[in-house]
């Protein structure tokens, strides 16, 4: 396999490329495409429902393939939201976890 200077491939690259999403949708006979397209659907409902952000990654692995060709393998990855408990709780002077602000004193005599 011949080596190509830099210079050329920036040269060569907009009169030989193809859009990606050509390509994209060629990859294992549309199954990636299809497959992100399941993710991302997937990610967007639990977002909505979650109100948290979440994230799809594709990463398309290039590997030569003989002289004039290059295996490409695709993986879609989802990362839905994370269900969270969060709950506050401070700290009284002997070290407890508590719900009540031990500095601030109640709305009611009893709660002291």
């Amino acid at each position: 396999m011949s080596r190509l200077h830099p210079d050329s491939l920036v040269s060569s690259r907009a009169a030989q490329s193809q859009p990606f999403g050509e390509t994209f949708a060629a990859i294992a006979r549309g199954r990636a495409a299809t497959d992100a397209s399941a993710t991302l659907a997937d990610v967007v409902a639990q977002v909505r429902a979650l109100e948290q952000p979440g994230t799809v990654t594709i990463t398309l692995k290039v590997a030569p393939y003989g002289q004039d060709g290059v295996n490409i393998d695709a993986t879609v990855v989802g990362k839905p939201p994370k269900v969270t408990h969060p709950s506050t709780f401070f700290i009284d002077d002997k070290g407890r976890l508590t719900r009540n602000d031990p500095n601030q004193a109640g709305l009611f005599p009893d709660e002291q």
